[in-house]
């Protein structure tokens, strides 16, 4: 989702995947990972450039933040 303020906590899933800050997240919090890969592109405010890379599997959801460097 685009703004995670909008998210409705009582929905039921493992992961909510959101963007609108471009500032970089990967947080579990209440059983559940709170996703934000950042920003690749133009720069945005002084946040660093990043991407965001997420595995899903039948064991494990796990995510990892790459810091591109400029």
């Amino acid at each position: 989702m685009h703004d995670i303020a909008d998210f409705a906590s009582a929905t039921s899933c493992d992961a909510v995947l959101h963007g609108h800050s471009h500032k970089a997240r990967n947080e579990w919090r209440d059983g559940r990972l709170l996703f934000n890969p950042g920003g690749a592109g133009r720069r945005r405010f002084s946040l660093p450039l990043t991407v965001g890379k997420l595995w899903a599997d039948e064991a494990a959801l796990r995510g990892a933040i790459l810091n591109l460097p400029v």
